[in-house]
């Protein structure tokens, strides 16, 4: 039997050497193994861009989705409007975007960065307020404009260039203008705030509003769903002023708001939230994971819990280009042809 060298002096005869390289392809086989097992362990990610008015939803179905499906959720928080830019212009990647208006898709994204919009839940307005805010004891849903038109009262609102609820409240101003006439005495309640209104009082998102009230400001106007999340007292706004009745949207659409970044002309609707996963995403079936959660029983319970209103179907436009998981749900229809 003939005898073999190794590195170092070391002599093994032919059997010897085979048994080697078959220990050693067994080792290098089981560390192979164990390290596709370790990342079969490991949480898959998915990137979510999202309006700041979904942050508690997000971590409610994050939580779910870690522990129920092994995926890991990495939320971006901003203003919709900014979030959808971060996408189209910067070429940020996500794989999941959510609106707080679903035309946000629309008008940023277009058919170049997103196959589909879908709307699955609406919000409404309402105005917060804090415990040094003043008049607080005094202002009710039919009173309101005329309380915030005392000199003394300082207002806060969202810019309405980064989130759409700064275009809604402005939207919701002219709408009380006319809805109020009388009790405003003609003054235009919109013009009249932004006039005393300074930069310092207008934020990027919804939740940085609320750490103004009751210090710097006396009243924002905010999602009723931010007020249920971080314990907001708020006063409700009737229908014709809160965006939040379909059946109003004739009027609504009396109001209409001019962007000056974008020279976008917006009219008045109700408040309707949108998602899709944008073309290129990283992991879009990831994306399409957590769009069927965030549809599913545990994340309409999420939303409703968190002051939200769930659609009684989720509508989109071409429904024939959902990932197949969601096209195969039964509360998915399309959407009404344009007019």
């Amino acid at each position: 039997m003939g005898l073999s060298t190794a590195p170092g002096g070391l002599r093994f005869t032919g059997r010897q050497l085979a048994t080697l390289w078959a220990v050693g392809a067994a080792v290098l086989l089981l560390a192979a193994t164990t390290g596709c097992r370790a990342r079969e362990r490991r949480p898959r990610k998915v990137r979510v861009f999202a309006a700041a008015s979904l942050d508690q939803v997000l971590a409610d179905l994050a939580t779910h989705l870690r522990e129920a499906e092994g995926l890991e959720v990495e939320t971006e928080i901003s203003g919709s409007e900014e979030a959808a830019r971060k996408i189209s212009e910067y070429g940020s990647p996500a794989d999941v975007l959510l609106v707080a208006d679903y035309q946000v898709i629309d008008w940023v994204l277009g058919p170049t960065y997103a196959d589909w919009n879908l709307r699955f839940a609406a919000n409404e307005l309402v105005i917060g307020y804090g415990e040094q805010s003043r008049y607080a004891a005094e202002i009710t849903t039919d009173n309101w404009p005329a309380v915030l038109l005392r000199p003394d009262v300082k207002v806060a609102r969202a810019d309405e260039n980064l989130a759409p609820i700064g275009y809604q409240t402005l939207l919701c101003w002219q709408l009380a203008s006319i809805k109020y006439k009388e009790l405003l005495g003609g003054r235009d309640l919109e013009r009249t705030i932004e006039r005393r209104m300074t930069q310092a009082l207008i934020r990027p998102t919804v939740t940085e509003l609320v750490p103004l009230l009751g210090s710097r400001a006396d009243y924002a106007f905010i999602y009723r769903s931010v007020a249920y999340g971080h314990n907001v007292p708020y006063v409700r706004l009737a229908p014709e002023v809160s965006l939040a009745d379909p059946t109003q949207g004739a009027f609504y659409a009396k109001a209409q708001v001019e962007l000056q970044e974008t020279h976008r002309t917006i009219r008045g609707a109700p408040i309707v939230y949108g998602v899709t996963i944008p073309k290129g995403a990283p992991n879009a079936e990831g994306g399409a994971q957590f769009v069927a959660a965030l549809l599913s029983t545990e994340g309409r319970r999420a939303l409703e819990r968190n002051g939200f209103t769930v659609l009684p179907e989720f509508i989109c436009d071409h429904p024939d280009r959902l990932p197949q998981t969601l096209r195969d749900d039964p509360q998915v229809r399309a959407a009404e042809p344009s007019p």
